[in-house]
């Protein structure tokens, strides 16, 4: 059985098998691991992409997401967005994690992100 890091992991490599398509499909299964963890897993994520450019931190991320994509019509025509972008958004994901992990393991003044204190304790 495959723990919920595995599961992330596996749809980012083969989104095909999960049946995303776009970068809405995709922002809506990162969205139920968020979910999943009472919205923990993804905490901090909207301040990190404002942050980074994307736009004022009273934005959700799902807001946000998209400015940080250059999203175009795929060849097809039909506006899908295609592969690239999709690498994209699950690269932004994997970038906030890896940059959260760290803030949180040595956060230093300034950060964007509170050291990590499980809720409820």
């Amino acid at each position: 059985m495959m723990d919920n890091a595995g599961r992330l992991a596996d749809g980012m490599r083969r989104p095909g098998m999960y049946g995303i398509a776009t970068v809405e499909h995709a922002m809506m299964f990162v969205g139920g691991f968020d979910a999943a963890t009472e919205f923990t897993f993804l905490e901090g994520f909207g301040k990190w992409l404002a942050a980074k450019g994307a736009g004022g931190e009273n934005q959700t991320w799902m807001s946000l997401v998209p400015r940080m994509i250059d999203r175009h019509p795929g060849e097809s025509g039909r506006g899908d967005v295609d592969d690239e972008s999709l690498s994209l958004f699950f690269g932004l994901v994997s970038d906030f994690l890896d940059e959260r992990r760290k803030m949180w393991a040595d956060p230093a003044p300034g950060k964007f992100f509170p050291r990590f204190e499980p809720r409820g304790s």
